[in-house]
Protein backbone atom coordinates (compact mmCIF):
# COMPACT_ATOMS: atom_id res chain seq x y z
CA UNK A 1 0.00 0.00 0.00
CA UNK A 2 2.91 2.55 0.70
CA UNK A 3 5.99 2.71 -0.71
CA UNK A 4 9.22 1.93 1.21
CA UNK A 5 10.47 5.35 1.06
CA UNK A 6 7.21 6.42 2.41
CA UNK A 7 7.31 3.91 5.42
CA UNK A 8 10.18 5.03 6.21
CA UNK A 9 9.25 8.52 6.75
CA UNK A 10 6.73 6.99 8.80
CA UNK A 11 8.49 5.32 11.35
CA UNK A 12 11.08 8.62 11.65
CA UNK A 13 8.21 10.37 12.30
CA UNK A 14 6.77 8.13 14.57
CA UNK A 15 9.49 8.53 16.43
CA UNK A 16 9.78 12.39 16.60
CA UNK A 17 6.53 12.13 17.76
CA UNK A 18 7.41 10.17 20.83
CA UNK A 19 10.63 11.91 21.42
CA UNK A 20 8.59 15.37 22.12
CA UNK A 21 5.81 13.42 23.94
CA UNK A 22 8.18 12.49 26.52
CA UNK A 23 9.86 15.62 26.98
CA UNK A 24 6.65 17.39 27.49
CA UNK A 25 4.88 15.76 29.93
CA UNK A 26 7.08 16.71 32.89
CA UNK A 27 8.78 19.68 31.57
CA UNK A 28 5.61 21.71 31.50
CA UNK A 29 3.40 20.97 34.01
CA UNK A 30 6.49 20.56 36.70
CA UNK A 31 6.22 23.77 36.93
CA UNK A 32 2.74 23.69 38.91
CA UNK A 33 3.28 20.55 40.33
CA UNK A 34 6.67 21.25 42.36
CA UNK A 35 4.96 24.41 44.33
CA UNK A 36 2.26 23.01 44.73
CA UNK A 37 2.15 19.56 45.34
CA UNK A 38 5.42 19.53 47.06
CA UNK A 39 5.94 22.54 48.56
CA UNK A 40 9.31 23.21 46.27
CA UNK A 41 10.89 26.83 46.99
CA UNK A 42 11.54 28.91 43.88
CA UNK A 43 15.27 28.16 44.31
CA UNK A 44 14.49 24.59 44.20
CA UNK A 45 12.26 25.10 41.36
CA UNK A 46 15.40 26.66 39.40
CA UNK A 47 17.28 24.02 40.12
CA UNK A 48 14.34 21.29 38.51
CA UNK A 49 14.70 23.28 35.69
CA UNK A 50 18.06 23.38 34.98
CA UNK A 51 18.48 20.30 34.94
CA UNK A 52 17.61 19.93 31.24
CA UNK A 53 20.35 22.99 30.47
CA UNK A 54 22.81 21.17 32.01
CA UNK A 55 22.22 17.79 30.76
CA UNK A 56 22.39 19.97 27.44
CA UNK A 57 25.52 21.58 27.53
CA UNK A 58 26.94 17.99 29.45
CA UNK A 59 25.17 14.62 28.21
CA UNK A 60 25.69 15.11 24.02
CA UNK A 61 29.67 15.64 23.85
CA UNK A 62 30.30 12.49 25.54
CA UNK A 63 27.30 10.42 23.83
CA UNK A 64 27.59 11.51 20.71
CA UNK A 65 31.40 10.67 20.39
CA UNK A 66 30.51 7.58 21.19
CA UNK A 67 27.39 6.98 19.00
CA UNK A 68 29.49 7.56 16.42
CA UNK A 69 32.80 5.95 16.88
CA UNK A 70 31.72 2.66 18.52
CA UNK A 71 27.91 1.97 18.26
CA UNK A 72 25.02 2.05 16.36
CA UNK A 73 22.56 5.34 16.76
CA UNK A 74 19.16 2.75 17.30
CA UNK A 75 20.94 1.10 19.80
CA UNK A 76 22.30 4.24 21.89
CA UNK A 77 18.95 5.62 21.47
CA UNK A 78 17.07 2.45 22.59
CA UNK A 79 19.49 2.28 26.37
CA UNK A 80 19.21 5.95 26.90
CA UNK A 81 15.82 6.26 26.28
CA UNK A 82 15.08 2.86 28.83
CA UNK A 83 17.60 4.64 31.40
CA UNK A 84 15.46 8.03 31.00
CA UNK A 85 12.13 6.21 31.12
CA UNK A 86 12.89 4.08 34.48
CA UNK A 87 14.14 7.34 36.17
CA UNK A 88 10.85 9.26 35.12
CA UNK A 89 9.00 6.40 37.09
CA UNK A 90 11.22 6.86 40.00
CA UNK A 91 10.54 10.56 39.81
CA UNK A 92 6.97 10.25 40.16
CA UNK A 93 7.55 8.01 43.56
CA UNK A 94 9.64 11.15 45.25
CA UNK A 95 8.04 13.60 47.63
CA UNK A 96 11.10 15.74 48.44
CA UNK A 97 13.86 18.06 46.14
CA UNK A 98 17.14 16.76 46.66
CA UNK A 99 16.06 12.74 45.43
CA UNK A 100 13.82 14.42 42.82
CA UNK A 101 16.27 16.53 41.39
CA UNK A 102 19.00 13.65 41.14
CA UNK A 103 16.35 11.44 39.12
CA UNK A 104 15.49 14.47 36.97
CA UNK A 105 19.09 14.85 36.67
CA UNK A 106 19.77 11.26 35.65
CA UNK A 107 16.84 11.38 33.07
CA UNK A 108 18.08 14.36 31.37
CA UNK A 109 21.23 13.59 30.82
CA UNK A 110 20.23 10.58 29.38
CA UNK A 111 17.41 12.17 26.90
CA UNK A 112 19.13 15.38 25.94
CA UNK A 113 21.50 13.75 23.25
CA UNK A 114 18.73 11.51 22.18
CA UNK A 115 17.63 14.96 20.22
CA UNK A 116 20.58 15.40 18.26
CA UNK A 117 20.66 11.60 17.46
CA UNK A 118 17.56 11.11 16.49
CA UNK A 119 17.98 13.89 14.12
CA UNK A 120 21.47 12.31 12.87
CA UNK A 121 19.61 8.82 12.40
CA UNK A 122 16.81 10.72 10.23
CA UNK A 123 19.54 12.30 8.19
CA UNK A 124 21.30 9.60 7.75
CA UNK A 125 18.48 7.56 6.53
CA UNK A 126 16.91 10.19 4.56
CA UNK A 127 17.60 9.97 0.23
CA UNK A 128 15.88 13.55 0.33
CA UNK A 129 17.27 15.73 3.22
CA UNK A 130 14.72 18.49 2.34
CA UNK A 131 11.95 16.41 3.54
CA UNK A 132 12.93 16.37 7.26
CA UNK A 133 10.85 19.46 8.48
CA UNK A 134 7.85 17.31 7.55
CA UNK A 135 9.16 14.59 10.06
CA UNK A 136 10.57 17.08 12.62
CA UNK A 137 6.69 18.22 12.61
CA UNK A 138 5.14 15.21 14.14
CA UNK A 139 7.95 16.24 17.20
CA UNK A 140 5.50 19.65 17.23
CA UNK A 141 2.74 17.65 16.96
CA UNK A 142 3.81 14.83 19.97
CA UNK A 143 4.35 18.27 22.20
CA UNK A 144 1.15 19.67 21.81
CA UNK A 145 -1.33 16.18 22.73
CA UNK A 146 0.58 15.73 25.56
CA UNK A 147 0.35 19.06 26.83
CA UNK A 148 -3.67 18.33 25.72
CA UNK A 149 -3.24 14.93 27.72
CA UNK A 150 -1.58 16.39 31.15
CA UNK A 151 -3.48 19.45 30.87
CA UNK A 152 -6.74 18.11 30.02
CA UNK A 153 -6.97 14.36 31.88
CA UNK A 154 -3.88 13.66 34.46
CA UNK A 155 -4.04 17.45 35.87
CA UNK A 156 -0.34 18.83 37.42
CA UNK A 157 -0.92 18.18 40.84
CA UNK A 158 -0.53 14.37 40.65
CA UNK A 159 2.22 12.34 39.69
CA UNK A 160 0.91 10.68 36.80
CA UNK A 161 2.49 12.68 34.23
CA UNK A 162 5.90 11.25 35.32
CA UNK A 163 4.28 8.18 35.14
CA UNK A 164 2.80 8.56 31.43
CA UNK A 165 5.90 10.13 29.77
CA UNK A 166 7.94 7.12 31.90
CA UNK A 167 5.67 4.67 30.03
CA UNK A 168 6.64 6.20 26.42
CA UNK A 169 10.03 6.78 27.07
CA UNK A 170 10.09 2.93 27.65
CA UNK A 171 7.87 1.54 24.83
CA UNK A 172 10.70 4.58 22.72
CA UNK A 173 13.22 3.20 23.47
CA UNK A 174 11.79 -0.51 22.53
CA UNK A 175 10.48 1.05 19.44
CA UNK A 176 14.49 2.56 18.82
CA UNK A 177 15.57 -1.36 17.80
CA UNK A 178 13.11 -1.10 14.65
CA UNK A 179 14.43 1.91 13.31
CA UNK A 180 16.57 1.46 10.67
CA UNK A 181 20.04 0.11 11.48
CA UNK A 182 22.51 3.01 11.45
CA UNK A 183 26.00 2.09 12.14
CA UNK A 184 28.40 4.24 13.77
CA UNK A 185 30.71 6.16 11.46
CA UNK A 186 34.50 5.17 11.56
CA UNK A 187 36.54 8.15 12.41
CA UNK A 188 39.86 8.63 14.46
CA UNK A 189 39.22 11.38 16.94
CA UNK A 190 41.49 12.30 20.15
CA UNK A 191 40.47 12.70 23.48
CA UNK A 192 40.18 16.85 22.69
CA UNK A 193 37.65 15.73 20.42
CA UNK A 194 35.21 14.95 22.99
CA UNK A 195 35.64 18.25 24.42
CA UNK A 196 35.57 19.81 21.12
CA UNK A 197 38.97 21.71 21.72
CA UNK A 198 40.02 21.40 18.08
CA UNK A 199 37.56 24.28 18.13
CA UNK A 200 40.04 26.90 20.06
CA UNK A 201 42.77 26.86 16.84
Amino acid sequence: MFSEKTMLRIRLSVMMFLQFFVWACWMVPIGSYGPVALGLSGAEMGWIFSTTAIAAIVSPLFVGYVADRWFATERVLCALHLIGGVCLFLAGLQGTFLPLFVFLMISTLAFMPTLALANSLTFRNLDDPATFPRIALFGTIGWIISGWIVGFILGERSAGFFYLGGAIEILLGIYALTLPHTPPQAKEGKVGDVLGLGTIK
